[in-house]
């Protein structure tokens, strides 16, 4: 789970040309808990000698941007919708398909 959350971000931006899977949550506790178990695991392998590999992790506010996008239907780049403002920032989640692909990048 945690794997596609960042195949997803690297395809969003432009790292990754295959479409990634979609993501499959219960909730945002759920995949915080999946991350923290990659955390302990990645601590425990740590601890080990010889050469070892470490999963990577994403930060809690990738994972609340990843839900967002998951769980709020996208506006366009006009009118895009806003899901929670804060502190003088606002969260807009905008439909991948109101983007047209700059065929330079």
């Amino acid at each position: 789970m945690i794997g596609a959350c960042l195949q997803n971000a690297l395809y969003s931006q432009g790292i990754l040309d295959e479409k990634p899977p979609k993501i499959k949550c219960r909730s945002l506790q759920h995949l915080l808990r999946a991350n923290k178990a990659l955390e302990r695991s990645n601590r425990i392998k740590l601890k080990k000698s010889g050469s070892q590999t470490i999963s990577m992790t994403v930060a809690e506010r990738g994972l609340a941007a990843m839900y967002t996008a998951m769980n709020f239907e996208g506006g366009t780049p006009d009118e895009p919708n806003i899901v929670g403002y804060a502190n003088g920032n606002y969260v807009l989640v905008i439909r991948a398909s109101s983007f047209t692909p700059d065929p330079e990048f």
